[in-house]
């Protein structure tokens, strides 16, 4: 019974932690599906939809950032390899914790500057379906949360990550 209730427990915490995917993967069958009706639409019915450019819009922002979330929580981004790879494994995880600090006050600065532009956008709307633009930065507003998440988690876990190789250097130099 326990096994069972901690499995239900667990696909949701799955579930909760793949949001960006799952977003991501939902606008993309919006924009392909969108896309493919309209194409049909126009060339074998001879009318378009009018509400098509607006969807297709907003489910590209939406798969772009969101991807752009996941791809960062995979660690499935460029790395500044070359200078990492020239220092010892003590001076690794000490550029690592730094890089991360830098990381993290650039996206929370993004984040900052996100925030501020989705406040500036209340009056503005999409040309055919007259909804606001809010809807088409909330996904950056999203995405560049998740990635400020993402890098605090990344850097808790370096910071531990380093202090368990200064114990285990202590150790050794002490015996």
């Amino acid at each position: 019974m326990l096994k069972k209730e901690f499995r239900q427990g667990q696909k949701f915490k799955d579930v909760l932690i793949n949001i960006p995917e799952i977003i991501a993967g939902i606008a993309l069958i919006t924009a392909v599906g969108a896309t493919g009706i309209n194409v049909f639409t126009r060339y074998v019915l001879r009318f378009t939809f009018f509400w098509y450019a607006d969807i297709t819009v907003l489910a590209f922002f939406w798969l772009s950032f969101m991807s752009c979330a996941a791809a960062y929580r995979r660690k499935m981004h460029y790395g500044i390899d070359i200078i990492h790879s020239r220092f010892g494994e003590k001076g690794q995880a000490i550029f690592t914790v730094f890089y991360r600090l830098l990381i993290l006050i650039i996206l929370s600065l993004v984040f900052y500057c996100v925030c501020l532009l989705v406040a500036k956008l209340r009056g503005k709307w999409l040309p055919t379906m007259h909804w606001s633009y809010i809807y088409c930065y909330i996904p950056m507003f999203a995405a560049f949360l998740h990635m400020v998440i993402y890098t605090i988690k990344f850097l808790i876990d370096d910071v531990f990550a380093l202090v368990k190789k200064n114990r285990v250097v202590n150790v050794k130099e002490e015996n």
